[in-house]
């Protein structure tokens, strides 16, 4: 049963033809490509070139569109978009680690002194609970 109905779902995505992948704002070309063509692969289209490259440049966001067209995207032929895409999408993805490699965000410099706080008031907290314990003790254990 499980067979057939994952059969028929893809059956029905072979079928349903879609324009664009989209890329969201902020987010890096490589990781929406990287997604594009696991998409690809998992469901089993069979696209032209010429078919993912306007997928592709119909979904990308305002900045990566920019750039496509910076460089003369829609100018070059089948071959050279791909090789160019690929490209764009290595280049990306190496801009993100090797920048990510470097890079101390600023959220640890926040995160670590409050921590270092937190410790502080914990450890605070504790000690006055001791106190506490042996002030009770020492007025339990003494005669009125």
């Amino acid at each position: 049963m499980e067979k057939k109905l994952k059969k028929s779902i893809l059956k029905k995505f072979k079928k349903m033809s879609f324009s664009y992948f989209p890329q969201y704002e902020h987010e890096l070309f490589w990781r929406c490509y990287d997604i594009l063509y696991a998409f690809l692969a998992h469901c089993g289209y069979c696209l032209k070139k010429w078919k993912i490259l306007s997928i592709v440049y119909e979904g990308v966001n305002h900045e990566t569109r920019s750039f496509l067209e910076y460089w003369n995207f829609c100018a070059k032929d089948v071959n050279e978009a791909c090789d160019f895409l690929d490209w764009l999408a290595w280049d990306t993805y190496e801009f993100k680690t090797s920048y990510s490699d470097s890079y101390i965000p600023p959220l640890a410099s926040v995160i670590i002194p409050l921590l270092c706080e937190r410790f502080i008031i914990v450890l605070a907290t504790i000690v006055i609970l001791i106190l506490m314990i042996f002030l009770m003790i020492v007025l339990l254990n003494c005669p009125v």
